[in-house]
């Protein structure tokens, strides 16, 4: 769609409007998933200041100035990756502090977040960087379109790693 409708203004804002609300349905997926697995309540307490705080920020970046709602803001992508690798860190901590051994090879939540964590922290900078990187290459957009299709692949390989990983059930 993002070839197919490149010049098309319309499509632009539906397109930005929806990854704007995804951000937050992704960030609150990822949040969700990744806590249940954290035990340390001052961990816990640390993830959630930094899943309200972003809820808290769109909700005013958008409530200010609503016309950003329909632009696309690669600002609060990349805060929105930062705080998503924060949370693979947390859970990093969590699990190096554990006291159970668990094999990793085998530990679908390990491998998840790996994926994540490697996505998450890879896009970032490219978000950070992104109007001064049109000025000077205005075709980076389809390059990085590219990239970020082959780094989803990446994200998308470990969920499917992961399910294939034997259950409590297999392993006895």
């Amino acid at each position: 769609t993002e070839l197919i409708f490149m010049d098309n203004k319309v499509w632009h804002e539906i397109n930005d409007t929806v990854l704007n609300l995804y951000s937050l349905l992704e960030l609150s997926l990822i949040y969700l998933f990744i806590i249940k697995s954290i035990n340390r309540r001052n961990v816990r307490m640390g993830m959630r200041m930094l899943y309200v705080s972003y809820l808290l920020l769109c909700t005013a970046f958008w409530a200010i100035s609503p016309k950003r709602l329909i632009l696309n803001s690669p600002h609060l992508f990349a805060l929105e990756g930062i705080i998503i690798t924060s949370f693979c860190l947390f859970y990093f901590y969590e699990f190096m502090q554990s006291s159970s051994s668990k094999d990793i090879r085998t530990n679908p939540y390990f491998i998840v977040i790996c994926g994540m964590l490697f996505y998450f922290s890879t896009t970032v900078p490219y978000y950070f960087s992104t109007f001064s990187l049109l000025k000077i290459y205005p075709t980076f957009s389809n390059t990085y379109s590219c990239i970020n299709y082959c780094l989803y692949t990446i994200l998308f390989l470990t969920f499917i790693k992961a399910y294939s990983c034997p259950t409590h059930n297999e392993q006895r």
